[in-house]
């Protein structure tokens, strides 16, 4: 593990990448864009010292179609993990409309 992906990095999913990222639309291989990254996900098991911390979560919307969406780990002890995604660009948050909030 050398880096975790931060919010806006681009970074691309290939075919091999499938089992290890959960998809609730069905897994699309692409190039995908850091919505979402944090620590999330710890807990512990069933004995008195069974403690798991919380991994770096990522949720990352497919650029060709952004109602696709996957979600992964990059650290922790976690089924769903994809330590070695490195980003290829980076990509910039732009709001085009403003609502009046009361």
């Amino acid at each position: 593990m050398s880096y975790c992906l931060q919010e806006g990095d681009v970074f691309e999913l290939l075919p091999k990448h499938s089992k290890n990222v959960i998809c609730k639309n069905g897994f699309i291989p692409g190039k995908y864009v850091v919505d979402n990254a944090g620590y999330y996900g710890g807990g512990t098991g069933h004995g008195p010292h069974d403690v798991y911390p919380d991994g770096w979560y990522i949720t990352g919307i497919l650029l060709s179609d952004q109602t696709k969406k996957v979600y992964f780990w990059q650290t922790g002890c976690f089924n769903k993990m994809l330590p070695d995604i490195i980003p290829i660009g980076k990509a910039e948050k732009i709001w085009t409309e403003m609502v009046n909030i009361q």
